[in-house]
């Protein structure tokens, strides 16, 4: 299959689901909302995802149009997710090679436990393409850890990385805020924009 596309120059940020209200208020360049069959715009991107082995289905992604990438499956490790063993996930890969897009890696809830190590080793063994190695980093950590770790991945894999979801408050990453974690308040934006 052969599928030729419009070349956009993306801007790094984006977010996962949100209303384009939202959206527009941060600049953003591409969204995803773990389904498909939403529009691109010109400045915006919608990027689908096979979330989980048998949802949702490849039609969306095989012809709709203003697609350029596709996200592999949603946290595979977790049996809240998508909850499949590295081999469903192996045995499902080719319906995604399908559609022809740029296709992303199943992102798994910590990218250094042993599934995805797994699944890209036996992906390589079949020769199966994997264009880009997709990340959640729910981490509370300094640069200099975000560097080692990013490095890491990209020595194992050897492929570009994008973080399609990270969270520095999220209540499990250790991290504290001046005023809690759900509240904004500008004691709150400080730390965020600190860690940023």
């Amino acid at each position: 299959v052969i599928r030729t596309m419009i070349w956009k120059k993306k801007k790094k940020k984006g977010f996962a689901s949100g209303s384009n209200e939202s959206h527009d208020a941060l600049n953003v360049s591409w969204f995803y909302n773990w389904n498909s069959g939403l529009d691109s715009t010109p400045n915006k991107e919608y990027v689908p995802i096979r979330q989980s082995q048998y949802w949702p289905g490849f039609e969306a992604a095989y012809t709709k149009e203003g697609y350029t990438h596709f996200l592999g499956f949603n946290e595979p490790d977790r049996p809240d997710q998508a909850n499949m063993a590295v081999q469903p996930a192996i045995d499902t890969w080719p319906g995604l090679l399908k559609s022809g897009l740029r296709l992303g890696s199943p992102a798994t809830s910590d990218p250094f436990n042993p599934w995805m190590g797994d699944f890209m080793a036996k992906a390589e063994a079949k020769n199966y393409r994997i264009d880009y190695v997709a990340l959640h980093c729910y981490w509370y950590k300094s640069a200099a850890q975000w560097q080692a770790d990013l490095l890491n991945i990209y020595n194992r894999y050897h492929r570009p990385i994008w973080i399609t979801e990270w969270n520095i408050g999220a209540n499990w990453t250790g991290n504290s805020f001046p005023d809690g974690p759900s509240l904004l308040t500008d004691a709150n934006a400080t730390k965020h924009k600190n860690d940023l």
